[in-house]
């Protein structure tokens, strides 16, 4: 999948303009291999690769946070910004990664970085055409997993059953790890660990239930999933300071808890903190080239001290309206999600999100695309610590009290 064009952001008052990616889908691509190993069973693996067909310096792994300022973690207002002007890192096999067998009488088991069932199983079913790109509502609205900004972990184990009467669930497993030493040098800089074999670098840890039926025209998508950062000194040390939030990935780097809310370096997390999220998704065709989306979910995320109170509570709702007749295809989104956690400078408000899509299909393979995507964050669900980024803020003229972000693009999506 390649996909790029002429993408306009705006957010906070601070509107740039650039080539930008993915749009209307992620840019990658895949090496996949199957063998059969007799006897209905065969041997799976898959390598991701999403790539950046924007910036080459993205693929080298060279390219910094933001590439106009200094670097800067990609919580901070300036992240969200420039983010249309700097594309996306991109190096090999960042995606996802796994190797397993599998039987139709018996179901799969994958082994790696597996990709969890809040995104096949619930983004994808509550966004179909989507996916996690504008209008999705995905890292917004909705997520696939309880801090919205991953849909992975790493060092996982993903069973699924065999699909019987249109039924399958699957269940993943990832081990929390708490041995990493976080010590620091003479300086305060958090000591560097060089071995990341099993049980020597800190991770997060996750259990996840899903399951999708789909019979006809209907589709139903339900996931119930629990993640662990409880019982130690989690963040590297050095006190005062915080940690870039978005290596969470498959990583499982756990010093992020929500969209911008970063525990401090060294902190010990309580044995309160509890994240988890539940979300119900369906979809189904109502003919005529009608199709309707949607889904709810619910994100928890406990006290990070005893006695703080939850840091968030959220419940969220989206819905897409698609029609397609002929090479055109033309979608409306909207959704809200509403804060209810009582120590949360949120509490009470809600976000409120709704954009407008479509597609032109040049052939099987390529379509011409358009998306316009406006949200009204009153709950504060994107970047929700960017008080604490005022000097990047400072820098590029941003107005902390508007809470509105803008995107639209216009472009090119090739698939083969």
């Amino acid at each position: 999948m390649f996909n790029a064009g002429l993408a306009s952001n705006s957010y906070k008052g601070v509107k740039v303009t650039g080539v930008e990616q993915n749009g209307a889908g992620t840019t990658q691509f895949n090496i996949r291999g199957t063998e059969d190993l007799g006897g209905g069973l065969k041997a799976t693996f898959r390598v991701e690769n999403d790539i950046s067909i924007v910036r080459n310096d993205a693929n080298q792994g060279t390219m910094t946070g933001v590439g106009n300022v200094v670097p800067q973690s990609s919580s901070t207002a300036n992240y969200t910004a420039a983010q249309t002007t700097k594309g996306s890192v991109g190096t090999f096999a960042n995606g996802e990664l796994r190797v397993g067998l599998a039987s139709a009488n018996y179901g799969s088991v994958d082994f790696g970085a597996v990709n969890n069932g809040g995104l096949t199983n619930f983004v994808v079913v509550a966004s179909p055409l989507t996916g996690t790109a504008i209008n999705s509502g995905y890292g917004s609205i909705i997520g696939a997993d309880p801090t919205m900004a991953i849909v992975r972990w790493g060092n996982s184990v993903k069973y699924a059953t065999p699909v019987i009467n249109g039924f399958q669930a699957q269940a993943i497993y990832a081990a929390k790890q708490t041995n990493q030493p976080n010590t620091a040098n003479a300086s305060g800089a958090a000591a560097t660990t060089v071995n990341y074999g099993l049980g020597l670098n800190d991770q997060v840890g996750a259990t996840e239930l899903s399951a999708k039926y789909v019979n006809g025209p209907l589709t139903i998508g339900a996931v119930a999933t629990r993640t662990d950062i409880t019982g130690g000194a989690f963040c590297a040390a050095g006190a005062g300071t915080t940690t870039n939030p978005y290596f969470v990935g498959s990583a499982n780097q756990p010093c992020i808890v929500g969209n911008g809310n970063q525990i401090a370096k060294g902190a010990t997390i309580g044995a309160g903190y509890k994240a988890q999220q539940e979300g119900l998704a369906a979809s189904y065709n109502l003919g005529s080239g009608f199709l309707l989306s949607g889904g709810y979910q619910k994100t928890a995320l406990g006290e990070i001290t005893a006695g703080s109170g939850d840091q968030t509570n959220r419940a969220a709702y989206i819905g897409t309206l698609q029609y397609t007749t002929g090479a055109h295809t033309l979608f409306a989104t909207y959704g809200t999600a509403k804060e209810k956690a009582q120590n949360n400078a949120f509490n009470g408000k809600t976000s409120k999100m709704s954009g407008v899509g479509y597609n032109y299909a040049l052939s099987k393979m390529t379509n011409f695309y358009a998306r316009y995507e406006q949200l009204d964050d009153q709950a504060g669900l994107i970047y929700n610590s960017w008080s604490g980024a005022a000097p990047s803020g400072a820098l590029l003229g941003m107005d902390a009290a508007n809470n509105k972000r803008i995107r639209s693009q216009v472009g090119i999506q090739v698939g083969f």
